[in-house]
């Protein structure tokens, strides 16, 4: 009962609600849409395993994330995607029964892995269909000699194909996504796949439930030195099953919040902790060409 009720509740660093860069829809010529968001995962002393196993932290680590996500629509069927978060990350108290610390108390301010890419637009009548490529660029602090084993990213260039497909029905819509990561520099690839789903509850409040599933090839050994194994950032191999719910509101036409919250059924090399994510957005429309008397 515990360890079920470990899988419910944790969720690893790395899935900080990036659903929303798989969606299948594209922006038209001139629109756009940006985020701002902070994702928190209080301290944690548990990493997941895999085989339903966990293991305990040297020390209670925090891991907090504030984001920048935007698309812009460069043609009617191409949008451009930016990813760009900052990572505040934290070694605190010792863990009761987990090992004993080669860490030391402290905490980090550092950028993380910045994503850049393209959506396409591949079919749009009874369904909607695109292709993605993300790039994801090693702008995130990786230093194997650190003490600290404070990573805010890996220390590999990744490129991330996928495929999503999903449509609308009445007051609510749905998706699905599945790519591949190619990783660079002894870092496994892996297959990342998703679905999403929403429906208008009240007014313009959305409620939205996903599941996401992130499998290691496992084709590279596992990395790190002591110190960043007892954190659980970032490391080798890292896989999980997570699921989490969503609201969206719109409070104009342009402005509005979005709040979520991920758990796990499952995971490897995860770092346990709840994630919980605040947004505010702003989105546009293109500008209409006035039309002379």
């Amino acid at each position: 009962m515990k360890n079920l009720l470990f899988c419910l509740l944790f969720v690893g660093g790395l899935f900080t609600m990036k659903t929303q860069a798989q969606s299948p829809w594209t922006k038209e010529k001139g629109e756009g849409y940006t985020q701002l968001s902070y994702t928190f995962l209080p301290a944690y002393s548990s990493l997941f395993e895999g085989g339903g196993e966990f293991r305990e932290t040297a020390r209670k680590i925090t891991d907090h994330t504030v984001q920048f996500y935007g698309e812009y629509g460069l043609t009617n069927g191409t949008t451009a995607i930016a990813v760009l978060p900052l990572k505040v990350l934290g070694a605190k108290g010792i863990v009761d029964n987990g090992p004993t610390p080669v860490i030391p108390e402290g905490n980090s301010v550092t950028p993380g892995d910045i994503q850049l890419g393209i959506r396409q637009k591949i079919y749009d009548k009874s369904f909607v269909a695109a292709g993605q490529l993300l790039l994801d660029i090693p702008t995130g602090a990786y230093d194997n000699q650190s003490l600290s084993g404070l990573r805010s990213g890996y220390r590999e260039l990744a490129i991330k194909p996928s495929l999503s497909i999903g449509g609308g029905f009445g007051k609510g819509y749905a998706y699905a996504f599945s790519g591949v990561n190619i990783q660079t520099n002894n870092i496994s690839h892996s297959v990342k796949s998703g679905i999403e789903g929403g429906y208008k509850i009240l007014g313009n409040v959305y409620l939205i439930g996903f599941l996401e599933m992130l499998n290691s090839f496992k084709n590279k050994p596992s990395d790190g030195t002591a110190s960043n194994i007892q954190t659980g950032l970032y490391l080798n191999n890292q896989e999980y099953f997570a699921f989490g719910l969503k609201v969206f509101s719109e409070l104009t036409d342009n402005v509005g919040i979005t709040t979520s919250f991920a758990g796990a059924f499952s995971g490897n090399n995860v770092a346990g902790a709840p994630a919980i994510n605040f947004g505010v957005f702003y989105k546009w429309k293109k500008k209409e060409k006035l039309q002379s008397n």
